[in-house]
């Protein structure tokens, strides 16, 4: 799961037995097994994989970070539109979202 405090977004990683899980939160307030920061890097890269998956795609300030020669090759290649200040999948780019992904993290 994911899990904001104070600012600093965290992965966390629950009991998954529900005995195991209650026994938890009985003896240390909570289910989690384990509780990670996130980089920035690892946000911007999640929220591109959650974004493009959206029919409207993601606001061009969630994605300034990547590479714009490749977002432009993509685009020439009709797999990614930007317009209105928003970049998304287009219908041609959809069945291959995984491997557009994969290019635009490279």
């Amino acid at each position: 799961g994911r899990l904001t405090i104070a600012g600093q977004r965290l992965a966390t990683e629950a009991v998954r037995m529900p005995a195991a899980w209650l026994d938890a939160v009985r003896t240390t307030g909570s289910g989690d097994r384990m509780r990670q920061q996130i980089s920035d890097p690892e946000r911007n890269e999640e929220v591109l994989m959650m974004g493009l998956r959206l029919a409207e795609g993601l606001p061009g300030d969630r994605v300034s970070w990547l590479d714009p020669t490749i977002v432009s090759d993509m685009e020439a290649d009709g797999w990614l539109e930007q317009r209105a200040d928003h970049l998304r999948v287009t219908p041609k780019g959809r069945p291959l979202l995984d491997a557009v992904l994969r290019t635009l993290m490279a």
